[in-house]
């Protein structure tokens, strides 16, 4: 088996090499053309803005506190986020992530009142009393607005805010209602209700430390479970009474000093939980320079920057690279190279920021949903940037693709935490099958996106537009190029993942559902690229038909059979998520542009 699989791999990589393959043709075909990128300058501004409850006699005291808090304790909340703290999977790391965490999942921002997540945080532990009138919950739909009293011009709520005046939660009923739904029948209105019941949730294991898990057991070898951490309840329960002593003494001088002002003596004690936790429980504690480096990940915050940037220069240069085929005054060597520098220093910041995240969490950095996410948008980059740079529409379905893949990564629904890998993949052939395998999705996700493109192109042709039909050749044969790359990758990362099935459970093969989708999309490739050898359906047209249509079959062996079938690959637990609104859109959209597309559909075969 593995010989079959070496010979079938050598195969398509001596293909990317012989002079007579159809890639090698292709390639020459496409560096015929010249065409021209244009110079984009991209500029990003972000601030955040929030409002503080509390509307009665003492919200002068309430301002005046935040004020003077949000100046002095800068330097004690930097100690604070040094503190390492144990996730519920195990994971160590510093209390900067968790604050970064909590911060995010509460209002959705980096940052409130000009605080950042780490001054927040020490806030809510140190004066629960004035955090819970603070405005921090995030809230979306008009209708839960208006069920809880609240003007439909808020965006943010204060915990204080979501209990009546006999102390009754707001939200009991509502949240009951919503959980007795099926996933997939929960509209807009129960998954937010959902959601505001988990930020609340959130700020209130924060106000009463129950996330904290920062003192390891003095005593862990009368304990069943080892190299666990306590939150400072569950300490007062489970250590010795000498032992609690020493936690309240500690979390209490911290508490303390911050409420009091006293941030010299707060420092003290940070100092002294730091000196705790190293001499209790060095031997998991992560080394300093990968607790600063995790620190230096999240003040850069580099992905969602590279989202934002990838979303506004993709719809730019979308537009523009339409442009430029319909006025080639437009066109410009320098313009072009000097985009191309452009997109080289952002693909750069993507692989510096994939190679921080590797190196603090110790794997390879596509193990759950939103690192392999991150990693198609760095593999399509990587396809665009290093393979087809010359081209401005290819570099122009490279960002796109990028920026959706990025875009999709930070929605609300998937976690961009760093977490512990389970047993299964702490293997080397993670890294080997998922890289290769992955990686192929960025060149079909170009092919997906050319073949749109020299659709969107068929419905302008005319005859006095050849340029049109030189551009749609052009696009249409790097889209065959991308294609070949893609799926050659696609079938040595399977071949790869049944090596990796051996060596974990002992056979090769098992028709599991990823697996079999995996197959799927195999075999939907190599259908695109034979199509040129009927005679009837050599044409532009029916390839880039095809090149679209057939990345459906992609999207459903990663998200399909991740979200809604149930196997060793997948992440789904019986419920299927709802399918956002945008999808059937965009599924109507294309369809609409293969049916224009095709009343122009008669350009002559691609002669290579």
């Amino acid at each position: 088996t593995y010989i079959g699989y070496i010979l079938l791999a050598v195969g398509l990589i001596m293909n990317m090499f012989d002079k007579k393959s159809r890639f090698i043709k292709l390639i020459r075909y496409i560096k015929q053309f010249n065409v021209i990128a244009l110079y984009i300058v991209v500029g990003a501004m972000f601030s955040n803005f929030s409002l503080y409850a509390n509307e009665n006699a003492q919200i002068q005291n309430v301002a005046k506190y935040l004020q003077e808090y949000k100046t002095n304790s800068l330097e004690t909340a930097d100690k604070f986020a040094h503190i390492v703290v144990q996730s519920n999977m195990g994971r160590m790391k510093p209390f900067d992530t968790l604050n970064h965490e909590i911060v995010s999942k509460l209002s959705r921002k980096s940052s409130l009142l000009g605080m950042n997540p780490n001054q927040i945080v020490l806030g809510m532990l140190s004066r629960p009393d004035i955090w819970q009138n603070v405005k921090m919950l995030k809230i979306k739909t008009p209708k839960l607005k208006k069920q809880l009293g609240f003007d439909k011009s808020r965006k943010l709520l204060a915990f204080s805010e979501m209990f009546d005046k006999d102390g009754k939660y707001k939200l009991k009923d509502l949240v009951q209602k919503a959980n007795a739904m099926s996933p997939n029948k929960r509209g807009t209105f129960q998954r937010d209700i959902i959601k505001l019941d988990e930020r609340v949730n959130i700020a209130y294991m924060v106000y009463y430390a129950d996330l904290f898990r920062i003192f390891p057991n003095p005593h862990e070898t009368n304990t069943k479970i080892k190299n666990k951490w306590y939150n400072p309840m569950e300490a007062m329960r489970s250590f010795s009474e000498k032992d609690k002593e020493v936690v309240k003494t500690l979390i209490g001088g911290l508490i303390n000093g911050v409420a009091t002002d006293n941030y010299k003596e707060a420092n003290k004690f940070i100092d002294m939980i730091i000196t705790y936790q190293n001499k209790l429980g060095s031997s998991i504690i992560p080394p300093k320079n990968v607790i600063d480096n995790e620190m230096l990940f999240n003040k850069l915050n580099i992905f969602l920057k590279l989202t934002i940037a990838y979303m506004i220069i993709g719809l730019i240069l979308f537009i523009l690279s339409f442009v430029t085929v319909f006025n080639k005054k437009l066109q410009s060597k320098k313009l072009n190279n000097f985009f191309f520098v452009l997109l080289a220093i952002l693909f750069v910041a993507h692989t510096f920021g994939m190679g921080l995240r590797w190196y603090i969490s110790g794997h390879a950095p596509w193990s759950d949903t939103y690192e392999s996410l991150v990693y198609i948008a760095w593999s399509t980059m990587f396809a665009g940037v290093v393979f087809f740079r010359k081209s401005l529409m290819a570099l122009s379905a490279t960002v796109v693709m990028a920026g959706i893949f990025m875009f999709t990564a930070h929605l609300t629904g998937i976690d961009p935490q760093i977490t512990n890998l389970v047993p299964v993949l702490k293997s080397y052939w993670l890294t080997i099958h998922v890289s290769v395998i992955t990686g192929s999705y960025g060149f079909l996700a170009i092919g997906a996106m050319l073949g749109f493109m020299s659709l969107v192109l068929f419905i302008f042709r005319g005859k006095n537009k050849s340029n049109i039909d030189d551009t749609i050749r052009h696009i249409t044969a790097i889209n065959e190029a991308a294609l070949i790359l893609g799926i050659s990758m696609l079938v040595v990362g399977n071949f790869i993942g049944g090596v990796w099935a051996n060596e974990s459970w002992g056979r090769y093969w098992g028709w599991d559902p990823k697996e079999t989708w995996a197959y799927v999309s195999i075999i939907a490739y190599a259908i695109v690229l034979h199509l040129r050898l009927i005679p009837k359906l050599d044409r532009p047209f029916i390839f880039s038909v095809a090149s679209v249509v057939a990345f459906a079959s992609i999207l459903m062996t990663y998200f399909g059979v991740n979200f809604y079938l149930s196997g060793m690959h997948s992440y789904a637990t019986g419920d299927p998520v709802p399918i956002p609104t945008w999808v059937y859109i965009v599924t109507g959209l294309v369809f609409v542009v293969i049916v224009l597309a095709n009343r122009k559909s008669n350009l002559p075969r691609l002669k290579v």
